[in-house]
């Protein structure tokens, strides 16, 4: 998952409220500073900026679906 808005993104993070007490959530400086490793095969990206609940979960029961047919007809 990512959000493709940078001003979307640094909102959500810094509005987030821990459900665990106790619990210190990233600061906004944390994650833009966290390095990430690039993903080296076929992946699924549901990019929040913009899109309901409803269609990422489309999208994600899409790809299945498709990745789950492929496999049956031994493409996958």
């Amino acid at each position: 998952m990512v959000c493709s808005e940078a001003v979307l993104h640094r909102q959500r993070v810094e509005s987030r409220t821990p459900d665990i007490d106790g619990l210190e959530l990233p600061s906004w400086n944390d994650v833009v500073s966290r390095a990430y490793e690039p993903w080296d095969r076929e992946h699924l990206v549901l990019d929040t900026a913009g899109c309901s609940l409803d269609d990422l979960l489309g999208r994600a029961e899409s790809y299945v679906r498709d990745k789950m047919a492929s496999s049956q007809d031994g493409r996958f």
